[in-house]
């Protein structure tokens, strides 16, 4: 049938018909597509940088600070035993102080070295690499030059290294205790050394950068670690080493150091005592002790330092002598004053003199001298390498 020859109120409700039906199939469309309140998206979550980037300011904040704490436990369960013992009586605040602000900076990889501090009457347990730079502060001035203080660094590091692998070679672990004085090296522990990055900043980066720029370096002879001794200044000669030790060293030979004499402060110092103080710090036998002093039979060796002399009449070499006077040198001249009944030493250069000079250094390298030409020039013969080549286990 037509629609035309319906009638028009037949037309009429098959056309309300048909619309309820289009408005009852759009709602039942509608109720079906309508989003659950309750609907629970599963979340799967990113990592790398997606994780980053879908995270906010604060929950990047928090992911930062839980890669800290994960990096220092790293660090903690490494040494886990050794500290506990060795640092039960430390200042805990301090090491966390320090750790905070050099962590980021001073590598933790590498053996740790156990330092005696005699001051305090306590053990401190650092990374190699802080050791270093602890020694460095305390040996030499912030006015250093920065290839200056790179050698020093590749000594102290190598003179250390070379200790580890004697104790390895016993037998023994690849750690070692050693004292913060001369005995072995001097050190600046850790609560000094924020201190002096708080009062110096400046000086406290320059040392930062040159122990990174020789971070894991040592230098070598003939495949080994060297003795890399050093001493404060020169009297413009090193002095060889059998000619102090009665052993040759091959890396350790006089060589010409005339930068000290115009650099360095200790380059010339004087010494007065009394003639009884001599005698007791000589301990001259009392035949001996006559209210004279007389020096005489004087040996010098090849670089001016003295190798032995007679006073009255009992035999020293330079070397005991330095050390019972409490001279800086064994290169020394001296004025014996009969009416005063005094003796005035006159000593040139600072230290035993074998190997590398400090302040040598620094006049080498503010002539553009680098720290390898510096380490090459005071120890014969040598190379600079990663210890990890040399010593196992580093």
């Amino acid at each position: 049938m037509k629609l035309k020859a319906m009638s028009k109120p037949l037309r009429r409700l098959v056309w309300l018909a048909a619309v309820s039906s289009c408005l009852l199939i759009a709602m039942l469309f509608m109720r079906q597509h309508k989003p659950s309140e309750q609907l629970v998206i599963p979340v799967v979550e990113a990592s790398g940088e997606q994780q980053e980037s879908n995270t906010s300011t604060a929950r990047r904040h928090s992911y930062g600070e839980a890669i800290g704490l994960q990096h220092e436990q790293r660090d903690k369960s490494k040494q886990a035993a050794r500290e506990e013992a060795a640092l039960a009586s430390s200042d805990e605040s301090s090491t966390s102080t320090v750790s905070s602000k050099q962590d980021d900076v001073i590598s933790q990889d590498g053996p740790f070295i156990t330092v005696h501090l005699s001051e305090e009457e306590r053990l401190e347990q650092v990374p190699i690499e802080q050791y270093v730079l602890g020694v460095a502060l305390a040996e030499l001035p912030g006015s250093f030059e920065p290839e200056a203080i790179k050698a020093q660094m590749l000594a102290i590091r190598t003179y250390i290294v070379h200790r580890l692998v004697k104790a390895d070679d016993a037998k023994q672990s690849l750690e070692i205790e050693v004292t913060d004085t001369t005995a072995d090296q001097v050190y600046m522990p850790l609560k000094k050394v924020t201190q002096y990055a708080e009062d110096y900043p400046e000086y406290y980066a320059k040392f930062v950068k040159a122990l990174q720029e020789t971070e894991g370096q040592i230098i070598s002879y003939e495949e080994q670690p060297i003795d890399a001794v050093f001493f404060s200044t020169s009297n413009g000669y090193t002095e060889a080493a059998d000619q102090l030790w009665g052993q040759e060293v091959a890396y350790l030979q006089s060589v010409a150091s005339p930068w000290d004499e115009q650099l360095s402060p200790n380059y010339e110092t004087e010494f007065q005592f009394t003639y009884e103080e001599v005698y007791a710090k000589l301990n001259l036998k009392q035949s001996r002790r006559n209210g004279k002093l007389a020096i005489a039979n004087t040996v010098k060796n090849d670089s001016g330092r003295i190798q032995s002399l007679d006073v009255n009449g009992a035999s020293f070499t330079g070397k005991e002598l330095r050390e019972k006077l409490g001279l800086t040198s064994t290169d020394m001249t001296w004025t014996i004053d009969p009416s005063e009944k005094t003796i005035t030493f006159k000593c040139y250069g600072y230290g035993h003199g074998i190997g590398l000079s400090q302040w040598g250094a620094n006049g080498m390298a503010k002539t553009g001298y680098l720290a390898a030409d510096i380490i090459k020039h005071y120890y014969t013969g040598v190379h600079i390498e990663q210890a990890s080549k040399l010593v196992k286990n580093y």
